[in-house]
Formats: structure tokens, C-alpha cells, sequence
């Protein structure tokens, strides 16, 4: 019996999926440098017939013990639990402009990430001066970005 498409999208959220060779795979196409920003921290996944996105999180300690995983049948990809599906998905391949060097020799995918179907998230890079002179803005996440 397949679980609502809504309630699979939150146990993924709070469990993340168990790590498998398909997973690996997935997350390499969709993130070839690894970076570890709040954007691609996951799996990008489409769910459902909805098509609803959510960002899985893996390779956590926690997301080893999750009861759900990513299967392939017939070149479909399915969400899983003890063999059982419980939905369908599809992975959300990584923008084909993520490995272009930039002026500077970083990949675009340092500098803009896509996340869900129509969003572009963007990084800051070096340190800006706000920061620097230990004003920053009250909403600041740079934290300790290496200059």
C-alpha cells in the first residue's frame, strides 16, 4: 500500500534514506564536487504524481539506520521500505552548466546550486565588508567562509 505522497515527504525529512550504490550514484550526478551547502546537502527528489520537491538528506550518521530507501525498477525510481513501495520519484539531474570553470577556475555549481524545480540559490564567496568589519547584517549565515 502506498503511503500519502505529503506524509513520505516528511518521514524523508526527518529520516533521511539509507545510503545504497543507486543513492551514491544519484548524488554524484546531481552534486560532482560535493558541496556542502544548505541547498545540496541531499537528494533532490520529485515525488509522487504530484511531482512534490523535497532535498533527502543522506550520509549522516542517522540517515544509516533510516528504514527508507531508493530503488530503480524498469528505469523508474521508487521510495522504499522493507522492500514495500511507498512512492514514486524522480531524481532531479544536476544542471549540465555545474562543472563550467568560472573567471576564477571555481565550478558555477560553487557559486549558484539548483534546488525544487525553478530555484537558483546563490553563495557568497570571500568575505564581505559588513562582515569583515563585524557589522554584519542581523539575517548573516556566512559564518566562517574561507576568504
Amino acid at each position: 500500500m502506498k503511503m500519502e505522497t505529503k506524509l513520505v515527504k516528511v518521514e524523508l525529512l526527518c529520516q533521511g534514506l539509507m545510503p545504497n550504490d543507486l543513492l551514491v550514484d544519484i548524488y554524484t550526478r546531481q552534486n560532482p564536487f560535493d558541496d556542502k551547502r544548505t541547498g545540496n546537502a541531499g537528494l533532490h527528489l520529485l515525488l509522487g504524481d504530484e511531482q512534490i520537491p523535497v532535498n533527502v538528506p543522506v550520509f549522516h550518521r542517522y540517515t544509516k539506520l533510516s528504514p527508507y530507501e531508493i530503488s530503480q525498477v524498469d528505469n523508474q525510481l521508487f521510495i522504499t521500505s522493507k522492500g514495500t513501495i511507498l512512492a514514486h520519484c524522480k531524481a532531479q539531474e544536476g544542471a549540465p552548466w555545474y562543472g563550467i570553470k568560472l573567471f576564477d577556475t571555481t565550478p558555477a555549481s560553487k557559486v549558484l546550486i539548483v534546488e525544487g524545480r525553478r530555484t537558483l540559490i546563490g553563495t557568497v564567496r570571500s568575505y564581505c565588508d559588513y562582515f569583515k568589519n563585524h557589522k554584519p547584517c542581523a539575517f548573516c549565515a556566512m559564518g566562517l567562509i574561507p576568504a
